[in-house]
């Protein structure tokens, strides 16, 4: 076995560490809450590896706890950017603004969303990655040890090659891992980087041109599945494993209910509509919307396309 792969690489196996800590130390994980210990290990075990005891019991309790902000935080941003959306197309209050205006907010933050799921997932599966200085870490747990690695080190023993940039970094490494046997849940990294390319467009390509001349409004809800599909599946790892401690899971059904309505109002405007015809559908229809005119509602309206 690779030293330096994350170990229990499975959920159940993550999940059964988990409950053999929990039963003696329960109170650990609500400990952890609002600290962050990561940097005090680092420095404290820089020139050695954490063995199994009290401190490695409690960076893997972190790494739940780390791991739950992180999705909120995940759910936050979505909820942001459609918040924005909708207050946009419903009530306005600056009525000089247009919906074409809001691409280099809502499209880098979608990507954030994206990739801030994924650092959940991570965390969930023993990695946690942090920045002392100018030098970028990795702690990973590799069975009976949690381990203090530079990252490019880390990436460079898993995959041979480290890409520049921490996002690159963060795509590589779930890819790799998954590559060497880790079982990390499946999402769809192909359109995760179609959606890093529109982020770099929005956010940096944008400042060299001369007009506002794309409304981005359709690439945020082209990508809006995808996103709402790794946040449900970071939710549902975090719950297999342990539990969701900050509510975030009830937040994001209300999300998703209310976007779902939309994406289905979205796909059949778009069916009624020509190319040539600018459209502006209205944001957020409810099921109960959707049903009162007779449209069907598809549960799986967030399922990966085969």
């Amino acid at each position: 076995m690779n030293q330096f792969l994350p170990f229990p690489a499975k959920v159940p196996e993550i999940k059964s560490t988990v409950d053999q800590i929990s039963q003696q130390k329960r109170q650990r994980f609500e400990t952890w809450k609002g600290y962050n210990p990561e940097v005090m290990f680092a420095k404290k075990y820089k020139n050695g590896p954490i063995y199994k005891g009290d401190d490695f019991d409690d960076l893997t309790m972190h790494s739940l706890a780390r791991a739950n902000h992180q999705i909120s935080e995940a759910c936050n941003k979505i909820y942001g950017t459609s918040e924005l959306l909708y207050t946009k197309e419903e009530n306005a209050k600056f009525k000089e603004f247009s919906l074409k205006f809001t691409g280099g907010t809502v499209l880098p933050t979608l990507y954030y969303a994206q990739i801030t799921a994924m650092i959940s997932i991570l965390s969930c599966f023993g990695i946690i990655s942090i920045r002392e200085g100018e030098k970028t870490y990795n702690l990973v747990r590799t069975g009976d040890r949690w381990q203090y690695l530079l990252r490019r080190t880390h990436l460079e023993h898993i995959a041979e090659g480290c890409p520049a940039g921490w996002h690159q970094q963060i795509l590589y490494m779930y890819e790799k891992l998954q590559e060497n046997g880790v079982e990390l849940p499946k999402i769809d990294l192909q359109k995760t980087k179609e959606l890093q390319a529109l982020r770099n467009n929005y956010h940096y390509d944008i400042l060299t041109q001369t007009a506002m001349q794309y409304d981005a409004t359709e690439k945020y809800f082209e990508y809006l599945p995808t996103v709402m599909n790794t946040t449900q599946i970071a939710i549902t790892t975090i719950n297999k494993i342990w539990k969701i401690t900050n509510k975030c899971d009830a937040r994001y059904q209300e999300l998703a209910d209310k976007m779902k309505g939309y994406l289905v109002a979205s796909r059949i405007a778009e069916q009624n509509t020509s190319q040539k015809e600018e459209r502006q559908p209205r944001i957020l229809y409810t099921k109960e919307e959707l049903e009162l005119i007779g449209i069907d509602y598809p549960d799986d309206i967030y399922a990966d396309d085969d």
